[in-house]
């Protein structure tokens, strides 16, 4: 986590949260609602160092439940579990058989989020799905334990950032940012299929897999692959890259504002008709630090409208694909441009992309300043909207900071002031969404 982030909720802990109260109008009607994780049952590790316990947390997608009337349940994916930086590149992990999980969280009339229960994803045999990677796509290197030893690879790994549920039938749809894959799991729990760019599937998977997406979704930077996903009520599915690929290298993904939204037709996808895939682009807005610039969740409003949360930019916009050109064809299976071989789509300007005839996805400005609501939402990954107000939440890292190697195990070295998880929902003008929302 950022210095100066810290320094912001030190300041907002200390000064603002005593008078929330007095400020919510100003603050658009703000509710805050710091999830209940003290349960023993939630402690994922005790530091035998300090005797400090890891709690559950790293929230890091988030959807309403569908059946749910009241407006105060939601389901929300934690991510591959906690991790400290190991050296210059490698990644240690806390605790390497974390289940990837799915909470049900209830908000509390008290202001408190209660956990009704942690559905950990599993594969077709019963066993736990993990967030350790798989060797054939190793971002970090090496990846060990707190005691340094080399951690064995994982096919079937996930680094799940979004969540959806297809309704009716609640299977839960989740983004990864390892591959980048969309893994479908049952009601249960149960991982019932993952589908992953073409040529990237890696061998030993026990989790039923097909490489049908576009084989260029493979040039992702590490650990910027699918992060945000939504699907509609006619089963259509988003799902978009956390930032631009590096197509065709790193330096073009930093310099570039095109983020593609892959839109998957599962009805025609499952009964193997053509027109099942587009690719669109997502302009984000233009920063000094443009590298730095996110898109972390998504949201379906029905019809051709998303949401969408910028990262940095501090944003949260309505989206409208309905014009949005399909940019498969302007492309060959290793995302260069028919029209010009040297250039890719991640290399083109607003203007350029306009004169190849694309038409981006069109955005709408639907809330500024989430980071003046709780500076934690710099980290703003989870995102729906729930009976016209805006929910969200941010990854908290599992309350990490880093990890000190000196010792055996590392100790574990906590945020200061401790990052609970919260969910916090933010009331929205009238008329600002789509009727039914």
């Amino acid at each position: 986590m950022r210095l100066e982030s810290v320094i912001c909720r030190v300041l907002f802990s200390a000064v603002l949260a005593p008078i929330s109260g007095a400020w919510s109008g100003a603050l658009a009607q703000v509710e805050t609602f710091q999830v209940d994780v003290s349960s023993p049952r939630f402690t994922l590790y005790t530091d035998p160092n300090t005797g400090r316990e890891l709690k559950l947390g790293g929230f890091s997608g988030l959807t309403a439940v569908p059946s749910d009337r009241t407006g105060r349940l939601f389901y929300v994916v934690t991510d591959r579990g906690p991790t400290v930086d190991f050296g210059a590149t490698g990644k240690g992990f806390a605790v390497p058989d974390h289940a990837v999980s799915i909470l049900t969280v209830q908000l509390q009339s008290n202001g408190s989020g209660k956990v009704l229960r942690v559905l950990p994803l599993r594969r077709p045999g019963g066993e736990p799905i993990h967030g350790v990677p798989s060797a054939c796509h190793l971002d970090e290197s090496p990846v060990v334990d707190l005691n340094g030893n080399e951690l064995t690879h994982d096919p079937d790994g996930l680094d799940s950032e979004g969540l959806a549920v297809l309704s009716p039938g609640g299977i839960f749809c989740i983004s990864d940012e390892y591959l980048p894959s969309v893994l479908f799991a049952g009601p249960g729990g149960q991982a019932l299929l993952r589908l992953v760019p073409q040529g990237a599937v890696c061998g030993g998977e026990k989790v039923p897999t097909l490489d049908i997406l576009p084989s260029v979704y493979r040039q992702r930077i590490a650990n910027r692959g699918f992060e945000a996903i939504a699907v509609t009520r006619e089963w259509k599915l988003y799902v978009i890259s956390q930032r631009p690929l590096a197509n065709p290298d790193r330096a073009a993904s930093q310099a570039s504002r095109n983020i593609r939204v892959l839109e998957l037709n599962l009805p025609r996808l499952l009964t193997g008709h053509g027109g099942a895939m587009r690719q669109l682009v997502y302009l984000t807005e233009v920063s000094s630090r443009q590298d730095r610039v996110y898109v972390s969740d998504l949201a379906s409003l029905g019809g051709s409208k998303l949401i969408a949360s910028e990262r940095r930019t501090d944003k949260v916009f309505i989206l409208d694909v309905a014009q949005a050109t399909d940019i498969t064809a302007f492309e060959d299976s290793s995302g260069r441009l028919l029209s010009d071989p040297t250039r890719t789509i991640e290399q083109l300007s607003p203007a350029e992309l306009a004169a190849l005839g694309v038409v981006p996805v069109v955005k709408t400005l639907l809330h500024s300043g989430l980071t003046a609501i709780d500076p934690t939402l710099d980290k703003v990954e989870g995102l729906t909207v729930s009976r016209g107000r805006l929910v969200v939440c941010a990854d908290n890292d599992f309350d990490l900071l880093d990890g000190d190697y000196t010792t055996t195990p590392a100790t574990l070295l906590f945020q200061e002031p401790s990052n609970t998880p919260r969910i916090i929902t933010i009331a929205l003008p009238p008329g600002s969404l789509p009727a039914g929302n």
